[in-house]
């Protein structure tokens, strides 16, 4: 579970407990009241990524509320990241008074709340009775948007969660009626996490089949669907033989979140449908996993 680390004006309205702190990714948060438009929020905000959570209400029943919303809006995690979430992230078992000035990113976001008062006023005024925790998603992105580094907060949060909690590839489904012309990629499992750069024969074997993974796809009849097999070769590529083995050995059986994030930071360069439905059919592709 993670600890709660709040500004020494609540102390007298949450518990202050004693207790070993958790160095863990993402087990660390800093809360602050935070004022907009003369009315008092809660703004909460994960130490090492800078992911931010409103709330209009202390305690941790409104604060998980606000987040479970959030986390289903966030495209980029799949259902058994967002469970450990709830239970491992978005749950305090410590809460302890410091200084919310020694959080930059908690002091970056106050000063920008406070210079842009106006655009949060607006937010609220949006919404006719501002209360469901889907309204307070409308803050949070505005407070990204505004400090710059929006794409920067998702993507390092989900990034640590994909290391933190990756979600496993089940074993080939039984019955398959097309045999496997390439290696299970499992054969490699015991060099997941390793440096691409220190184990550069591993990558170069990993890299082959995953060649051949990709040409039996691209001739079956759920690679023939693409209809633009150029493309859905070079999406297949970048995503196995590049994002994947860019900085650490991760194979397409390593973590079922891990298209979701080549996903999102490739729109801009791909068309979104054939993305969306090159990587889905990949990873249904007969002879490959069961992903139920």
């Amino acid at each position: 579970m993670a600890q709660l680390f709040y500004s020494p004006d609540l102390a007298d309205r949450l518990p202050h407990n004693t207790g070993k702190i958790s160095q863990k990714p993402l087990r660390r948060w800093q809360l602050s009241p935070v004022k907009i438009d003369n009315k008092t929020y809660y703004l909460y905000v994960e130490e090492e990524t800078g992911l931010p959570v409103f709330t209009d209400k202390l305690g941790e029943g409104k604060f998980s509320q606000v987040a479970i919303n959030f986390l289903n809006e966030m495209p980029f995690l799949v259902d058994p990241q967002r469970t450990w979430l709830m239970q491992n992230v978005f749950s305090f078992n410590l809460y302890r008074p410091i200084p919310s000035a020694e959080n930059e990113k908690l002091k970056n976001y106050l000063q920008i709340i406070a210079r842009h008062q106006a655009e949060f006023k607006e937010t609220l005024n949006d919404n006719d009775d501002f209360s469901s925790t889907e309204d307070f998603n409308d803050l949070v992105y505005l407070l990204l948007a505004l400090s710059g580094n929006d794409q920067e907060v998702l993507m390092q949060f989900c990034q640590l969660v994909n290391e933190e909690h990756p979600v496993k590839v089940k074993a080939p489904r039984p019955g398959a009626t097309i045999k496997p012309q390439f290696k299970d990629p499992r054969i490699w499992v015991d060099d997941e996490g390793k440096a691409s750069a220190d184990n550069l024969a591993t990558v170069q074997a990993i890299s082959q089949n995953n060649q051949q993974m990709i040409d039996q796809f691209i001739a079956s009849a759920d690679g023939q669907l693409m209809g633009d097999d150029k493309t859905a070769r070079r999406i297949l590529d970048q995503f196995l033989n590049h994002f994947m083995l860019k900085d650490k050995i991760c194979m397409v059986t390593t973590n079922l979140a891990a298209p979701n994030i080549f996903f999102a930071g490739t729109l801009d360069q791909i068309d979104e449908d054939l993305l969306s439905a090159t990587l889905s059919n990949f990873y249904i592709f007969p002879p490959f996993v069961k992903l139920s």
